[in-house]
């Protein structure tokens, strides 16, 4: 497993940043890559463990299962109030499965807010990582891959603190 994570101060209570993030029909504001973002359910109501379908217009790699790439799966697999948000995409980001989560903390009055992605080699693609010929394709989207995830995290934590900063 592979672990991309960015991390930025915002001037707002945990609870308020938590509350945002957490109300995915927001998802948009802050996620630009996103140009349809899946229509979330509410975590709580679907048992901490809910799902999501959408397009997602940033993915890369083909989609896993046969989905085309614009049928973005998104399964909650984390939720801690105010602590972490987690979920898995049905995407796959050259080699890699996604897992993706946000977790808080308090920064005095303020909050710090990380973003990060474990990327991951599907089962499917395990027991070829033995065979050496595999090897270059494998590692050749690791630079991209990694590049690509800290960039978008630092411009969706910007775009996330003007957010929320501009609601005071």
């Amino acid at each position: 497993m592979l672990r991309v994570k960015r991390n930025i101060v915002v001037d707002a209570s945990v609870d308020t940043v938590f509350n945002y993030l957490v109300d995915f029909s927001r998802h948009r504001e802050w996620n630009a890559n996103h140009g349809n973002s899946p229509a979330f359910t509410d975590p709580t109501e679907a048992g901490h463990n809910g799902e999501a379908s959408g397009t997602d217009m940033s993915s890369l790699g083909p989609g896993r299962d046969g989905e085309s790439q614009k049928d973005l799966k998104l399964t909650l697999t984390d939720f801690a109030p105010n602590r972490r948000l987690a979920f898995e995409t049905s995407a796959v980001r050259g080699c890699f499965e996604e897992i993706t989560f946000f977790q808080f903390e308090p920064a005095d009055d303020r909050t710090r807010i990380m973003k990060g992605t474990d990327l991951v080699l599907p089962k499917e693609i395990r027991p070829y990582v033995l065979i050496p010929f595999t090897w270059p394709f494998i590692l050749a989207s690791i630079p991209v891959d990694l590049f690509g995830l800290w960039w978008k995290h630092g411009v969706h934590l910007r775009r996330i603190k003007k957010l929320l900063e501009s609601m005071k």
